[in-house]
């Protein structure tokens, strides 16, 4: 029988699922038409703009969640997806985030930095104060869109997560 997950009203049906219970997360794998991926990504960001917590309902039971990693594959047609969703009541008990997603966050918020200031310089030959200042503020909902291409990986079904020493549950190891 296959799980039903809805995240804040979008369905989803993943090809695998996974409930982890001590650490109250749930990890899937989503196979997603370029549309549906677009419609996960534009909720990310509309979520992160607000509370970042939602609703998860898998299998007639809801849960308040909020995104996790997300690792992606483009493929011809298709993208797939895998997903953590942590639930809200343990995300305070959470370890640190690991340096490597800590690093990831900053390449990101970096690469933004460095746009944002080329574009000036070429528009106006000189870099006020106020310009200055505007080049180096970014929303939350910006630096994770700019970081979305740091989580694309070749196909999620045979990726490795370096984060936490765990390979996809759906590579055998």
């Amino acid at each position: 029988m296959a799980e039903k997950l809805i995240i804040n009203g979008v369905r989803l049906e993943p090809y695998s699922l996974h409930e982890n219970h001590a650490q109250s997360q749930i990890t899937f794998h989503a196979k997603l038409t370029k549309e549906e991926y677009h419609q996960l990504t534009d909720l990310r960001l509309n979520i992160a703009k607000s509370k970042g917590y939602f609703d998860v309902i898998l299998n007639s039971f809801i849960k308040v969640m909020r995104f996790g990693k997300i690792v992606y594959s483009e493929h011809d047609d298709y993208v797939k997806v895998r997903a953590t969703l942590i639930e809200q009541d343990y995300t305070g008990q959470r370890n640190a985030i690991p340096a490597t997603e800590n690093l990831r966050q900053s390449v990101s918020e970096l690469e933004l930095t460095n746009k944002k200031l080329i574009l000036l310089l070429q528009e106006k030959g000189l870099l006020t104060d106020e310009e200055l200042i505007a080049v180096h503020t970014h929303s939350k909902e910006e630096i994770l869109a700019n970081g979305f291409p740091f989580y694309q990986v070749s196909d999620i079904d045979y990726y490795s997560d370096e984060t936490n020493n765990t390979y996809s549950m759906l590579n055998g190891h």
